[in-house]
C-alpha cells in the first residue's frame, strides 16, 4: 500500500469516529454551502455589464457556473427559464433512460454554453451604433445662438459678412463647426472653408471675427450646421465638404423632403460623437 493511499485510509478511519457528532454535521453544512455560489455571486453574473474590466474573480465565477451542474441550474433558472426547462426536460429523460445520459449531458452543456455566448454578447459587450442617440444629442450643451449679417450685429467693419454665435455652456475642449447655407434650394459649405482660411477647431462667442463672406442666394436662408467635440469623418476635407454639400441639396430637390432632413442627414455624421445639428435662421 502505497503512502498516499495509507494516509486516505487513516482519513476515513478518524472520520468515521465522528459520525453522529452534531460538530461534524456543521462542518458538512460549511463545506456543502463553501462548494457553491452565493447570492451576491449570482448578482456579479447578473451585473457583468456594468463592470469596466472582467477580473479573475468574474472568470472564476463563470468557469464554476459552467462546471457545476447545482449552480448551473439555479443561473439558468435566473437567467433562461426556456433552457431551464429543456434541461428539466433532458434530466427526466436521463433518469427513465440511463443509456442516454451521455447524449443528454452534452445537449445541456451545448445548451449552457450558448446561453453564456450569447448573455456575453449582450451583456458584457456594449454594441456600437453609428445612429446618435437623441436623448444625449439633446443634452449637448454647446449651442449656436444666432446667425446674421454683420449689419444686424451692429459691426459697420463687416456689414455684409455673415457671422454666427456660438455658446459653449459646460464645454471646456475646442469645438468643431461643420456649415453649410441654404439658399435658392442650394446647400453651400462655408465651414471649413473651401479655400482653408477658416478651419476647426473653434472657441466660443461670435465666429469668426471677420465673418465669412456671404455666399448669396434669395431670402429668406438658413443656416445648416454641425457642432461637435472632436473631428467627424466625411467632413474634414474641401472635397468632403462639397460632396456633403451635393447630398444635401439633392435631399432638399426631393418631393416632400425640407431642410429638417437635411439637419437629420447631417447628423447622422456624428456617428458614437457629442454633438448635435443646428438649424438657425439667418437675420439679415
Amino acid at each position: 500500500m502505497s503512502p498516499l493511499t495509507a494516509r486516505h485510509a487513516d482519513l476515513e478511519k478518524l472520520l468515521g469516529s465522528f459520525v453522529g457528532d452534531p460538530a461534524l454535521g456543521a462542518l458538512e453544512d460549511r463545506a456543502h454551502d463553501a462548494a457553491h455560489l452565493e447570492e451576491s455571486h449570482y448578482d456579479a453574473l447578473l451585473q457583468v455589464g456594468e463592470m469596466a474590466d472582467e477580473d479573475e474573480e468574474l472568470r472564476n465565477l463563470k468557469r464554476h457556473v459552467l462546471f457545476c451542474d447545482l449552480c448551473a441550474k439555479e443561473f439558468l433558472e435566473r437567467v433562461a427559464p426556456e433552457v431551464e426547462a429543456e434541461y428539466t426536460r433532458l434530466d427526466a429523460e436521463r433518469v427513465l433512460q440511463e443509456t442516454h445520459q451521455d447524449r443528454a449531458r452534452w445537449l445541456w452543456r451545448v445548451a449552457l454554453v450558448g446561453v453564456l455566448a450569447i448573455g456575453a454578447l449582450l451583456i458584457l459587450r456594449p454594441w456600437e451604433d453609428d445612429t446618435p442617440d437623441p436623448v444625449l444629442a439633446n443634452r449637448f450643451p454647446a449651442t449656436i445662438d444666432r446667425a446674421a449679417l454683420g449689419r444686424v450685429l451692429r459691426r459697420p467693419d463687416a456689414p455684409d459678412r455673415l457671422f454666427i454665435t456660438v455658446a459653449a455652456r459646460g464645454v471646456s475642449s475646442p469645438l468643431h463647426l461643420f456649415a453649410f447655407v441654404v439658399a435658392d434650394d442650394r446647400v453651400i459649405p462655408i465651414h471649413p472653408a473651401l479655400d482653408g482660411t477658416f478651419l476647426n477647431p473653434i472657441t466660443g462667442g461670435s465666429y469668426p471675427t471677420t465673418g465669412w463672406p456671404d455666399p448669396g442666394g434669395s431670402r429668406p436662408r438658413v443656416l445648416l450646421a454641425l457642432l461637435t467635440t472632436g473631428p467627424v469623418p466625411l467632413l474634414t476635407t474641401s472635397a468632403e465638404m462639397t460632396a456633403r454639400a451635393q447630398e444635401l441639396t439633392r435631399t432638399l430637390a426631393s418631393p416632400n423632403r425640407n431642410v429638417e432632413d437635411a439637419a437629420r442627414i447631417l447628423g447622422e455624421l456624428l456617428g458614437t460623437r457629442f454633438g448635435k445639428a443646428f438649424v438657425v435662421p439667418i437675420e439679415e
